[in-house]
C-alpha cells in the first residue's frame, strides 16, 4: 500500500502497537531521535519503508489487536496495512472546511499535501 512520507512518519512516531510489536527489516532511514527519514510529499510503499511486523511480548501472539476499535487479525499477509488504515482513520484526524481567495487554493492545496493531509476539493 501507498501512503505519503509524512503520514508514515506520523504513524511511525505514534507506533499504535505499543512495546511487544516491532518491525524489521525496512528500507526507510532514522535519524538520531529514530524518526524515519521520508520525504513527506513523496508516496511510499508502507510495506518496503517498514518491513515486516513481529511479536515480541512475553506471553504467546495474540490472535487480534485493536486499533482504534478496529479488531485486527494478527495472522493475516495485510496486518501492517490494516493497522495502518485503522490509526490512519483515528481520531487523531480532523476534517477541515476552509473558505480560501481563489488566487490562494493551489497553494493552500499545496501546502497541505506537503504536510501529509488528504485533500478533496
Amino acid at each position: 500500500m501507498k501512503a505519503l512520507g509524512a503520514e508514515i512518519n506520523a504513524f511511525y512516531r505514534d507506533w499504535p502497537l505499543g512495546d511487544e510489536w516491532y518491525h524489521d527489516e525496512g528500507t526507510a532511514d532514522v535519524d538520531e531521535d529514530g524518526d524515519l527519514l521520508l520525504e513527506p510529499g513523496q508516496k511510499h510503499d508502507l510495506g518496503e519503508v517498514i518491513g515486516y511486523l513481529a511479536w515480541q511480548g512475553e506471553s504467546d501472539q495474540p490472535n487480534h489487536v485493536r486499533i482504534n476499535g478496529k479488531k485486527i487479525s494478527t495472522w493475516t499477509a495485510t496486518f501492517l496495512d490494516q493497522v495502518f488504515k485503522a490509526w490512519r482513520h483515528s481520531p487523531t484526524h480532523e476534517i477541515v472546511v476552509l473558505s480560501v481567495p481563489s488566487d490562494q487554493v493551489e497553494n493552500l492545496l499545496a501546502f497541505a499535501r506537503e504536510h501529509g493531509c488528504n485533500v478533496k476539493r
